[in-house]
C-alpha cells in the first residue's frame, strides 16, 4: 500500500496503521475480535508503518509460486452484477477510503456448491439479499472464481476487524468488504444448525492454504490478517467456517510458504 502523505488526517493514519500493525495470533481461538488486535500508535512514523508491511513480491514471483504449488486452475462462474460491486475510493461525503485488499476472510457455504453458484448468479435487487465471495473451494479442492479480486464481494455486511471498519455512507454501520478478499469452503453434505460438522477435506485445506498464500504475496497481506467470517461478523449470527482446523491449515500453509520462499508470510515455528 502506498505510504500516507501529509495531507491525510491522523485519524486516517490510525485506520491504516491498524491493518499494517497486525494482531495477536490468538485470533485463531478467540471469538471476540476486540481482544485480538493490538492497536498501533496513531502517531507512528511513515518508516514504522512501512516496516509493518511484509516484503512485497513481484508478479513473476507470484506466478512462479502458484506454479510450484500446482494449484488447480480456476473455474469461472461469475456472480450476477447485482451481487458485487466496485471497491469504493471515497465516501458519500468525499472522504478517502482504503480500497486495496488488506484482509482475507474464510467462510463456508452451508449449502452445496451448485446451489451456492446458482444463488450468486441470480439477480438480487434488494440489498439485503446481495451476497458473494471472491472464490469457492470445492470438496475436491477445485477453485471456483465468483468475483474478480479487483471488485468488492459482498461477503460480510455489518462487520469489523479488531474494531476497524469502513463507512462509505454517513449512517452506515460499517463493513470490511472494501478491503477484504472472501474465500469460502464448500460445506460437507447434510449440514444442520449445530455448532460443528464433519469438517473439510485435505484437498480443501491444501487449495485454501495455497490460494491464501498467493493472495498474501500478491497484495502484501500478513498472516495475522487472515481470519474468519465468525470473527469479523457484527450481527452475531455468523459462525462459519464451523469445525475449521487452524492446525491443518498451518501445516499446508507453512510448507507452501517455504516452497515459495515466503516463510515471512507464515506462522513462525517455535
Amino acid at each position: 500500500m502506498p505510504l500516507l502523505n501529509g495531507a491525510l488526517s491522523k485519524a486516517f493514519i490510525l485506520c491504516l496503521a491498524i491493518f499494517l500493525s497486525g494482531c495477536d495470533i490468538r485470533r485463531r481461538n478467540e471469538q471476540d475480535s476486540s481482544q485480538l488486535f493490538s492497536l498501533a500508535s496513531p502517531w507512528q512514523s511513515k518508516a514504522e508503518l512501512a516496516e509493518a508491511v511484509p516484503r512485497s513480491s513481484s508478479l513473476a514471483k507470484v506466478i512462479d509460486c502458484r506454479s510450484r504449488l500446482d494449484l488447480p486452475n480456476e473455474s469461472l462462474f461469475l456472480a450476477h452484477a447485482t451481487n458485487y460491486g466496485v471497491r469504493q475510493h471515497q465516501s458519500d461525503i468525499g472522504k478517502l477510503l482504503p480500497n486495496k485488499p488488506e484482509l482475507v476472510v474464510i467462510h463456508e457455504t452451508v449449502i452445496d456448491e451448485k446451489s451456492t453458484i446458482r444463488m450468486f448468479q441470480t439477480p438480487h435487487q434488494d440489498d439485503s439479499q446481495q451476497v458473494s465471495y471472491h472464490m469457492l473451494v470445492a470438496r475436491d479442492g477445485s477453485l471456483v472464481r465468483i468475483v474478480p479480486d479487483a471488485n468488492r464481494a459482498y461477503g460480510a455486511g455489518k462487520s469489523h476487524f479488531g474494531g476497524y471498519t469502513i463507512r462509505s455512507k454517513k449512517n452506515s454501520p460499517g463493513s470490511i468488504n472494501n478491503v477484504a478478499l472472501h474465500i469460502s469452503l464448500v460445506s460437507p453434505p447434510h449440514v444442520d444448525n449445530s455448532d460443528s460438522h464433519s469438517g473439510y477435506t485435505d484437498a480443501q485445506y491444501s487449495s485454501l492454504a495455497g490460494q491464501v498464500l498467493v493472495w498474501q504475496m500478491k497484495y502484501q497481506i500478513p498472516l495475522v490478517n487472515v481470519t474468519t467470517h465468525q470473527i469479523v461478523d457484527r450481527s452475531h449470527s455468523r459462525y462459519d467456517p464451523r469445525s475449521f482446523d487452524w492446525s491443518r491449515f498451518d501445516k499446508y500453509h507453512n510448507s507452501m510458504a517455504a516452497l515459495c520462499g515466503a516463510s515471512h508470510l507464515a506462522i513462525a515455528n517455535d
